[in-house]
């Protein structure tokens, strides 16, 4: 393999995943902030005075992520809803035309 084709190969799945926003993703997200006792985690928190603003951090970043979410499943599910209708008239004035001839 040539350098060249090695550099792009190697910069191409390094690149970040796309953001998609699923239901499951919102679900997992309430689940996890519903529940009363965290879970422990790999990462090492930190002790002392910066824990909180690390778990402060962590916390607004997941509250960010979830309002995200919810705005934009919202948005697909209006811009459905007003396809669905629009799509139910396709036509209708044409028909209504042709019927008046």
């Amino acid at each position: 393999m040539s350098d060249g084709v090695r550099a792009r190969f190697t910069a191409q799945s390094q690149a970040p995943a796309p953001d998609i926003k699923t239901r499951l993703e919102l679900d997992k997200l309430k689940a996890e902030r519903a529940k009363a006792k965290p879970q422990p985690q790999r990462q090492l928190t930190p002790k002392g005075p910066i824990r909180m603003q690390v778990l402060s951090a962590e916390a607004s970043k997941s509250h960010a992520r979830l309002g995200q979410l919810k705005t934009a499943l919202e948005q697909a599910k209006q811009e459905a809803a007003r396809q669905y209708s629009l799509n139910s008239r396709a036509g209708f004035a044409k028909a209504q035309f042709d019927k008046g001839r």
